[in-house]
């Protein structure tokens, strides 16, 4: 019986250990994979076509987004990373939902030096999104830069905003900035800094950004 135990016991762990094993080499297969997907799409756009400082960026999102594929814990996670790529190579290129939204290299940075100054003292050096160079952008509305932080979207946030559907993956809120004010575009609409037509028209780009049906990126 003691033999019998020990059989057993050894052939629970082999099953467990060969499992995971298998497993982990499915999900790095998938990885690579993944990675290969991202690099082509961004080679797709083809580098001619495209300012020194677009390009620049587009790089930068397949290098950020390779890391971020690593930490992926799951399958689920690396299709959320190669999702949010595209996006933000499709926003390098000026091609979000024929929206023509581009975002140059200097203007990524001004945005992201005004939401950072905004940010640090409002909430001090543990500001929302810190270390978060990206993001996703809808446009500059009466001086206002509208954005949403990328990251990789695990989650799903129910947004609404005078009745318009802002529900998208992530946790993170959808902020407009200037040099004078930074809050969430909800506190900017309400507060009077936004007009009813300007809401609809960065609602318009949401739509067409996400896919809020499913709560899935629409890539």
């Amino acid at each position: 019986m003691k033999k019998l135990f020990l059989l057993l016991v050894f052939i629970t762990f082999t099953a467990i250990v060969f499992g995971c094993s298998n497993n982990k080499a499915e999900i790095n297969s998938y990885k690579t994979e993944a990675v290969t997907v991202i690099k082509s799409y961004a080679d797709g756009k083809g580098k001619g076509n495209y300012s020194d400082d677009n390009w620049i960026m587009i790089c930068k999102v397949v290098d950020d987004s390779k890391k971020g594929i690593e930490l992926s814990k799951n399958k689920q996670e690396v299709d959320a990373a190669v999702g949010t790529a595209k996006i933000l190579i499709d926003q390098a290129c000026g091609e979000i939902d024929d929206m023509s939204i581009q975002l140059s290299e200097g203007l990524r940075l001004e945005i992201l030096n005004l939401y950072q100054s905004w940010a640090l003292s409002e909430f001090g050096h543990d500001y929302p999104f810190k270390g978060i160079e990206y993001f996703i952008y809808y446009g500059k509305y009466n001086e206002f830069y509208v954005i949403i932080f990328t990251g990789w979207y695990f989650l799903f946030r129910q947004d609404d905003i005078d009745g318009l559907d802002f529900s998208h993956p992530g946790a993170g809120e959808i902020y407009a900035i200037n040099d004078d004010f930074g809050g969430t575009l909800k506190e900017a609409y309400e507060e009077g800094y936004l007009t009813r037509s300007e809401l609809e028209e960065i609602n318009k780009i949401h739509d067409g950004i996400f896919n809020s049906e499913d709560g899935k990126l629409k890539k």
